[in-house]
């Protein structure tokens, strides 16, 4: 038997843009619309009432905007929300990513007219980070603390044991659920911060540059997009733009930005596997690894490279996580020296330094 389709419910205060994304699940098979709302309130009255699969909702509303139906959906009953919005106002991308913070899963650009030429893969955007969404399991922060499974177990008493060696450098990655994680770890991490950190945070086209942007007005550190052949100094991040792999390598006592935009072999581009075998290969024991909340298995591999050439690795536990998917992937595979709850990385990471 096949299954049911995945319920949305479309939040947008233009009727327009609602009978547009109406028209584009239409033309799917997975997905139904079930009900349609022109600003927050209707949209929690709705969902209370539909118990939609996934939530499409805009953030610039009357009476009630996105960010505050964000906000009351995740604290009183969590659904899957995707901010839909446009990148063209700054102030729109600005409020999507206080809505990320808020616990919504993504955020997409809202699909062009169909006579646009990036109408194409605006939509299979849309359809499809509206489809993995609407899969992921939400899992509330008052969980059990996460144990080793038996078989990670075995993987963890076979790694090799691990020295003391100071890291010169840190990487993380991070999916759904990521930028309130990395907000959290940034803005908890001090100003003379003795190694550069590089970042992956699966993120959709375009909308990077509002997440640099919000990222750097919480923390002391210096937080911008990464740029090819850049060194990357102590007390800064560099965070991989879309379109292009995240490597790290050796320039003499610091660390050069190396961009690599083949595919290798990856489902995600920037990768978190990529930036994580780029410093087990190039840092060895001399590099920290950090896992955080996300769906897929994206930097479990990496990961596990990493913990196999003496590097210090940690992934965020799942009381802490939105998405234990990439976490728990990394476990099962031994890759986790430590499990971590959230407001514990930052101090973990100044007692590793």
């Amino acid at each position: 038997m096949s299954e049911a389709p995945l319920r949305v419910l479309i939040v947008d205060d233009s009727a327009t843009v609602r009978h547009h994304l109406t028209a584009l699940i239409a033309e799917t098979s997975d997905m139904v619309v079930i009900g349609e709302a022109h600003d927050g309130q209707e949209a929690i009255a709705l969902a209370v009432r539909l118990q939609p699969n996934v939530i499409s909702m805009d953030v610039l509303m009357p009476r009630l905007d996105g960010l505050a139906a964000t906000r009351h959906l995740m604290q009183q009953m969590p659904l899957p929300i995707v901010i839909v919005t446009s990148r063209l106002r700054r102030s729109e991308v600005d409020l999507a990513f206080l809505a990320l913070q808020a616990g919504a899963l993504a955020v997409v650009e809202t699909p062009p007219s169909r006579d646009q030429p990036d109408f194409p893969v605006r939509r299979d955007q849309f359809l499809t980070t509206l489809r993995a969404m609407a899969k992921v399991s939400l899992v509330r922060r008052w969980g059990q603390t996460d144990q080793l499974p038996a078989a990670a177990a075995a993987l963890h008493e076979a790694a090799p044991s691990v020295v003391n060696i100071r890291p010169q450098v840190i990487a993380i990655g991070a999916s759904a659920g990521g930028p309130m994680a990395l907000r959290t770890i940034l803005g908890a991490l001090p100003a003379g911060l003795s190694v550069p950190i590089a970042v992956v945070q699966h993120m959709a086209e375009g909308f990077v540059d509002g997440m640099v942007r919000w990222l750097d007005a919480c923390t002391p550190l210096r937080v911008m997009e990464a740029q090819q052949g850049q060194i990357v100094r102590p007390g800064e991040v560099v965070v991989a733009g879309s379109g292009a792999h995240l490597t790290l390598q050796r320039a003499g006592n610091g660390v050069r930005v190396t961009l690599l935009t083949d595919r290798l072999n990856s489902s995600y581009q920037p990768s978190v596997d990529v930036l994580f075998e780029s410093l087990a290969q190039n840092f060895g024991a001399r590099a920290l690894g950090i896992l955080l909340t996300g769906m897929g298995a994206d930097g479990a591999r990496g990961l596990l490279a990493m913990r196999q050439r003496g590097a210090r690795t940690l992934v965020q536990d799942r009381q802490t996580c939105l998405v234990y998917g990439m976490p728990g992937a990394a476990v099962e595979r031994g890759a986790a020296e430590q499990i971590v709850p959230l407001d514990r990385i930052a101090p973990t990471i100044l007692d590793l330094l």
